[in-house]
């Protein structure tokens, strides 16, 4: 098997220990909200029954700690450390000095110095392309909107790569949703949270059970989520 082969399967068996890990905690905390919703059921057995998933959630847990460190020995394995090369000085000369320049403008970009690559650009006369500036240029916008608590413009970026993220099959605007769902109930604005239960009928097929649990919420509108056996949703 290729490297590329191994690390796919190094990767996937992380994901499986971490699915087995989200199971786990979900039927501990189904198991804590029937305790809270009814005072007069027998406690003993539901301890018993917390008690052996907190012994899985530990066992999940040590497993997918050492799937993770087998990934980073592996990589590391990968890399070669030569660095006889950062002392060529063909490395700054012809096509390589374009190539140096867009590695440092790559590098500012990801890390959101904007104004720090305009000023590179200027200094050096390295001409960015537009098309590789315009995807840093977004997320960086996303992320300060996301800094105030303005979820909008993830989510617009989402319905945008939606296809994208279902190859993935990643969760990533469901939780948006979720989150400005939750922001409704802290608010203990009913009737928006009503409303906004409707956008997140189109994940019922994915997301069945996180769903029944903050329809639950809206029971406990009136006097406080974090009053109710669902507090640990919006903790």
């Amino acid at each position: 098997m290729d490297g590329i082969g191994i690390l796919k399967k190094e990767f996937s068996k992380i994901e499986s220990k971490h699915k087995e890990l989200e199971d786990s905690l979900s039927n501990v905390e189904d198991l804590i909200t029937a305790v809270s919703r009814n005072e007069d059921l027998d406690t003993s057995w539901y301890l018993t029954q917390v008690q052996s998933e907190l012994s899985s959630i530990s066992a999940s847990h040590k497993d997918w700690h050492g799937a993770i460190s087998r990934f980073g020995k592996f990589i590391d394995k990968q890399l070669t450390e030569n660095v006889s090369s950062f002392t060529n000085k063909d490395l700054v000369t012809g096509r390589n000095i374009q190539l140096l320049h867009q590695l440092i403008c790559e590098h500012f970009l990801r890390q959101g110095s904007l104004e720090l690559v305009e000023k590179f650009l200027s200094e050096s006369g390295y001409q960015l392309n537009d098309n590789k500036k315009r995807p840093f240029v977004e997320l960086n916008q996303i992320v300060a909107a996301l800094r105030n608590r303005d979820l909008k413009p993830a989510l617009v970026w989402c319905e945008v790569n939606r296809t994208a993220l279902k190859n993935r099959n990643s969760s990533l605007e469901f939780m948006l949703h979720r989150l400005n769902f939750i922001s409704l109930i802290e608010r203990r604005e009913t009737s928006a949270a009503l409303q906004y239960a409707q956008i997140l009928g189109q994940y019922v097929s994915t997301h069945k059970r996180q769903l029944q649990k903050l329809m639950g919420c809206l029971l406990y509108v009136t006097n406080g989520v974090e009053n109710s056996p669902y507090h640990v949703i919006i903790i």
